[in-house]
């Protein structure tokens, strides 16, 4: 596993960014988990986010091999 985790400066409490990339015993195949706190009202909006930025990558032709 790899992973960049952000933490906010200006937050008191041990909420985080990370994206963790691993690979699956299962299927050999490689996985991105994106970890995310959001407000309980926020997370609907915060996945439609991730979901269109992934997209968006996903069609421009991006690869772990470029």
């Amino acid at each position: 596993d790899k992973f960049v985790r952000y933490h906010w400066t200006e937050e008191n409490d041990k909420s985080y960014f990370e994206l963790r990339i691993s690979q699956s015993e299962l299927t050999d195949g490689t996985m991105l988990t994106v970890t995310d706190f959001a407000e309980p009202d926020d997370v609907e909006e915060a996945k439609d986010d991730f979901s269109s930025i992934f997209c968006v990558l996903f069609y421009s032709g991006w690869t772990e091999y470029d």
